[in-house]
């Protein structure tokens, strides 16, 4: 008498038996597959990523550096900080730190000082998305005629002097219910300026 094992083994009637019986699929296999089907069959849809960057995100930015730069060319304010949220804060090419009340100060003093603005534009180097927030390396470009508010300012405080500037920032976008906003600004070298007196 062979053990049973072996008796499968040997006999026809065991063996065909055998290959008449499905072989049924591993769990882990069926289960994503019953997974999906059951959820199409009560009409759910898989939940999108986390971490999918938003579609578009890049134009969305480019469109709305575009808006920041019209808005800074027509010496528009309101239109201008309304990019940047209200725990914006911004780092100098030192490191120091300006809360947005502060950045607003400064930011009013400059759109002061400028007589006429021939260009206003950023650049977008380097751009990485991460679901509803993205991380820019941007250029900005200003071109400019300004007038020296006070004397200790190298140009002489009165005088007006065409301005050709060029600083490069990394930047911290978030998108709102009314668009990408600023968090975060930093400044990662001082700003290189050229200035000229105007008669």
């Amino acid at each position: 008498m062979y053990p049973k094992t072996i008796c499968c083994q040997l006999e026809p009637s065991c063996r065909a038996r055998a290959r008449e019986t499905p072989r049924r699929p591993p769990l882990r296999k069926t289960l994503p597959g019953l997974i999906t089907l059951s959820m199409l069959a009560t009409g759910a849809t898989p939940a999108a990523r986390p971490h999918t960057p938003v579609p578009n995100a890049r134009k969305e930015i480019e469109a709305a550096y575009r808006q920041l730069a019209q808005a800074l060319q027509r010496k528009d304010l309101p239109g201008a900080m309304r990019f940047y949220l209200p725990d914006y804060t911004r780092f100098d090419a030192s490191g120091t730190r300006f809360h947005r009340a502060q950045f607003k100060q400064a930011l009013t003093r400059v759109l002061r000082s400028q007589r006429a603005v021939q260009e206003m534009r950023f650049r977008i180097l380097t751009f990485r998305a991460h679901h509803t927030t993205a991380t820019v390396t941007a250029r900005a470009y200003l071109r400019a005629q300004v007038v020296a508010m006070d004397g200790r300012e190298r140009p002489v405080a009165g005088q007006t002097y065409a301005m050709a500037a060029t600083w490069p920032f990394r930047e911290f976008w978030v998108r709102t219910p009314q668009g990408w906003r600023i968090r975060t600004t930093r400044l990662l070298a001082p700003t290189r300026a050229s200035m000229e007196l105007l008669p």
